[in-house]
Order: C-alpha cells, then structure tokens, then sequence
C-alpha cells in the first residue's frame, strides 16, 4: 500500500508535532533536589501561603504593578500566582 504525498505530508507534520511536544516535555520537567532530608520539587509547583500584613503588602505591590500599565501576564510570571488572581483584585 503506497501512501499519497498528501498522506506523506499529514504524517510528517503529525512526527514533527510529536517531536516538539516530546522535546517541550523534556524541559519543562523539573529536577527533584533533597531539602533537610525530605524530597521536593525545585520550581514554580512550590506553593507559598501569604497572611496578615505580608498578604496586605503583596496585594498592593500587585495593584501599583497593575495601576503603572504592566500587563497581568508579566506580574502573575514574575510572583508565580495565577493571572486570575491578580483580576480578582480591585
């Protein structure tokens, strides 16, 4: 069974889909590193619970951040929290 150049073509762009993927997959997985004898991973997966004044200080550092033009999606990388969160605030 002969496969059209068409076919040819769709199976190509499938193997360099796969590839890209295969490859993004590879760098965006994070190497575990052993803190005081427990295992965690490095990266942004750690979560960090603010409360009392830090959370109040850090919500109006986002807001000036946010009143001064810098787009949400800069901010939300920068202090790894989610871009919904910095709309929620007002």
């Amino acid at each position: 069974m002969s496969m059209s150049p068409r076919e040819v073509a769709k199976v190509r762009k499938i193997i360099d889909l796969a590839q890209e993927l295969l490859a993004k997959q590879l760098v965006t997985e994070t190497p575990k590193a052993k803190v005081k004898g427990l295992k965690r991973v490095v990266g942004p997966s750690i979560q960090r619970r603010r409360s009392g004044k830090e959370l109040a200080s850090f919500r109006k550092i986002l807001k000036a951040e946010r009143k001064h033009g810098m787009p949400v999606a800069e901010i939300a990388a920068r202090y790894e929290i989610s871009p919904a969160y910095i709309h929620q605030l007002k």
